[in-house]
């Protein structure tokens, strides 16, 4: 049930991106990995698509089904005590509307924060620039008609993409720019280990960003 305290959890999950120093999200499958993971003092907590799909017999990519996903989400936020963020892979559905059933239901079952693809699995393609702003201020609408300040963020999914091509960058970097996908709170970079990429899409994104980390880094 949405009440007072998914605000107020969004709100805090907000402040920790906001902090002087980088927030680590550690990255969980269920409710046993999320309670080691709160048990060890970390302020908040992301869910990992591919691992809870992993984790029930599932490839990564959408195989799973959203309600599968969000019962696990669910049941994850219910025992935490601090913010969850999910991510939930590129939407599970291509339209706005489709997208933001998904967001309405994602804080319904507890969790504040949403990682959003700008992919659409299985099959690997990107989502048009103009259409991933669409999705965007679906989430955002979705989120503000339930009175809860989803931290969204927003994957860059090109660069890191078998098909990706230098000239299509431009194109999409400058969608991140637009005052419509800033609508995100922040952009979402995988992988840290190859700096140049990484400090490259940081600039050109004009906005504030996540990125994930191995132990290769």
């Amino acid at each position: 049930m949405i009440g007072e305290h998914s605000r107020v959890a969004a709100e805090q999950l907000r402040r920790l991106h906001r902090g002087p120093r980088p927030l680590l999200l550690v990255n969980v499958w269920d409710v046993a990995s999320a309670l080691v993971i709160e048990r060890a003092d970390f302020p908040a907590i992301a869910t990992s698509s591919s691992a809870i799909a992993t984790s029930l017999g599932y490839p990564d990519g959408e195989v799973i089904s959203a309600t599968e996903m969000l019962d696990v989400v669910g049941r994850i936020a219910s025992r935490l005590q601090v913010p969850l963020t999910a991510d939930m892979e590129a939407g599970y559905g291509g339209t706005p509307e489709a997208v933001s059933q998904l967001a309405a239901r994602l804080i319904e079952v507890g969790a504040v924060g949403l990682n959003l693809e700008d992919g659409t699995d299985p099959d690997g393609r990107l989502v048009d620039p103009e259409a991933a702003v669409t999705r965007i201020e679906a989430v955002r609408e979705a989120a503000a008609s339930l009175g809860v300040p989803l931290v969204r963020s927003s994957l860059l999914s090109l660069r890191f993409r078998s098909t990706f091509s230098p000239a299509r960058a431009p194109r999409r970097l400058a969608s991140w720019r637009s005052s419509a996908w800033r609508g995100s709170a922040w952009a979402a970079v995988p992988s840290a280990r190859r700096s140049p990429r990484w400090s490259g899409s940081q600039r050109s994104c004009a906005m504030p960003a996540r990125t994930t980390a191995s132990s290769a880094l």
